[in-house]
């Protein structure tokens, strides 16, 4: 067992890469994909990843609230916060699969692209590129983020920490090296959108991995509980 010593160097380490990351982003990487892509296509990228970040907000806004009531709840009712966290996985796939369909309509009538004033030539591949993220973040990340507070209830948030990390690093800098070696925009969302599963399969094994740890088991869902 880990002692709390190190837990805690190892969430102070993981939040330090978290700023170093940032430094990075917002430093050396803008100028780097500016040598490649004119100003509009780079200014098109932080349209899609503001847009399909902001789109998420309602399932954040969820996963926060259930990670704050796990430490409310904390060890002594492991068996409800187990019973939350399964009974809100089908209501974020369903909040998930609706922002699919909102996006779909925007893009059979042009409604984003018009109400951001997106150049026509830009305007498809952009409506196109928000589907697929929408599209894998219901695959993925619509669920798989509710597990990292039930388990930082019980002491594993230093791992969570670590992958957080890890997923900003792999769905920063390899889109932007894969943009440095003259990707195209649609060719950056693929790359994007394989380092995207690549840092979920990591979060899956680890949830997996502590879920048996914890002897937490697959409820049938109440959705009832979910919506209060």
């Amino acid at each position: 067992m880990q002692s709390e010593n190190s837990k805690i160097f190892y969430t102070a380490f993981a939040n330090w890469l978290q700023i170093i990351l940032l430094i990075i982003s917002n430093v050396l990487l803008v100028p780097l994909i500016l040598t490649k892509w004119e100003p509009n296509l780079l200014g098109l990228w932080f349209i899609l990843i503001s847009l399909t970040q902001f789109s998420f907000i309602i399932n954040l806004s969820h996963q926060s609230y259930l990670y704050n009531r796990s430490f409310v709840l904390n060890r002594n009712k492991k068996k409800l916060i187990n019973q939350e966290l399964i009974s809100a996985l089908p209501l974020s796939l369903i909040i998930s699969l609706f922002v699919i369909v909102v996006f779909y309509i925007s893009y059979k009538f042009n409604i984003l692209s018009n109400l951001l004033n997106i150049d026509e030539k830009y305007s498809k591949v952009l409506n196109i590129s928000i589907i697929y993220i929408s599209i894998l973040n219901f695959f993925t990340y619509s669920y798989s983020n509710f597990f990292s507070g039930p388990f930082s209830a019980f002491g594993y948030y230093h791992i969570y920490a670590l992958i957080k990390v890890f997923r900003a690093a792999t769905t920063l800098l390899i889109p932007a090296y894969s943009i440095f070696r003259g990707a195209t925009f649609i060719e950056a969302v693929y790359v994007l959108i394989f380092t995207e599963i690549l840092s979920f399969f990591v979060h899956i094994f680890f949830s997996i991995k502590y879920f048996k740890k914890l002897s937490f088991k697959i409820y049938k869902p109440n959705f009832i509980l979910a919506l209060k």
